[in-house]
């Protein structure tokens, strides 16, 4: 253990389970009047957020995590959110200080029994003094929950083993390929590898700020983290797009597995089911002209889409069963007790 830290790793050692489970939330961006400046302006998009953010929060997202702690068990080793915690734009690191606190609390209470891990998202750190806000509230915590001592305006990212498994937890903001490359290297007996970070890896949706290391200027940095990722044949558990799916890609150095997760309710809610797209063509609605300008980021993921399913609903929460035999992963999209779906990813 010494001898990792030595190498500024941050591998935390869990209890070995005989089976497990990991129940898994995406964005849930927590708002309220009371965790707003109300003298601040906000753009129109920002209105349309809040609002949308209010409404989810008066009875949806609450009766969801309800519904999330009421499948935690025995089995539980940990209950995973993939950031945009919150919405952030609250005016003040003070308000931003409160907004995390109350929504940490709110699943603290509902998880009383099982640790409660997050990864930063984009939003949680977004507005006057969010930074320091989260890093205030979130680095303790992290840190206590995982005997590990954060450093403000570091990435905030982590790794653990979970029975045979290795999870490594990213920062979307500040990604640290040389962390991940160490953890990787660090546990060659692996038996599945888990990535978790806020933003996708593969790009499923248009727009590079919807993609790590999305725009145009960062082709090495992409190139080296899915050559990575593809070698250890790697599960990424990833949100910030509000839609869910299910990828499958490869090169010539292996695969990558990439779920896209959202707890973040949909205007309207379709009936379950899920949707191939051609994976040879699996952005078929984006203009040319869009395209076009994708086009040095689309250059270096499009040969390599070999499946890509749609998800709907595409909110709710989800429970990951890894094991000898593959990796299971459940979801729970409607109000019903049991899987809107069930998928093997591995």
């Amino acid at each position: 253990m010494k001898k990792l830290f030595s190498v500024a790793l941050c591998l935390l050692a869990c209890v070995t389970l005989a089976a497990y489970e990991v129940i898994v939330f995406g964005d849930v961006h927590f708002d309220s009047d009371e965790v707003r400046d109300s003298k601040a302006k906000l753009s129109e998009h920002q209105e349309k957020e809040k609002m949308r953010n209010l409404q989810n929060w008066a009875k949806d997202i609450p009766v969801l995590m309800d519904r999330g702690a009421a499948k935690a068990g025995k089995d539980t080793a940990f209950v995973l959110q993939l950031g945009d915690i919150v919405q952030g734009d609250c005016g003040s690191q003070k308000l931003h200080e409160k907004s995390v606190n109350t929504v940490l609390s709110m699943f603290l209470k509902r998880f009383p029994d099982t640790r409660f891990l997050t990864v930063r998202g984009n939003h949680d750190v977004r507005g006057k003094g969010a930074f320091a806000g989260y890093e205030a509230v979130m680095l303790p915590y992290l840190g206590k929950t995982l005997n590990h001592k954060f450093s403000a305006k570091q990435p905030v990212q982590y790794a653990l083993m979970q029975d045979k498994d290795l999870y490594v937890f990213l920062d979307c903001k500040k990604p640290d390929l040389k962390f991940l490359e160490k953890s990787i290297a660090a546990h060659p007996e692996r038996r599945h590898l888990f990535v978790a970070i806020h933003f996708p890896v593969i790009p499923v949706a248009p727009g590079t700020s919807m993609t790590l290391f999305g725009h145009p200027d960062k082709p090495e940095l992409r190139k080296q983290l899915i050559d990575l990722l593809a070698k250890n044949n790697a599960i990424v558990l990833c949100a910030h797009i509000h839609l869910e799916n299910f990828v499958r890609w490869q090169n010539e150095s292996g695969s990558i597995t990439q779920v896209t997760f959202s707890s973040i309710f949909p205007s309207k809610v379709a009936e379950p089911k899920l949707t191939d797209r051609d994976p040879k063509n699996p952005f078929p609605k984006i203009s040319r002209r869009k395209m076009q300008a994708m086009k040095a980021l689309m250059s270096d993921f499009l040969p390599g889409y070999k499946g890509f399913t749609d998800i709907q609903p595409s909110a709710g929460f989800a429970i990951l069963k890894p094991s000898d035999k593959g990796v299971m992963l459940e979801l729970y999209n409607t109000e019903a007790l049991t899987p809107t779906h069930t998928l093997k990813l591995k």
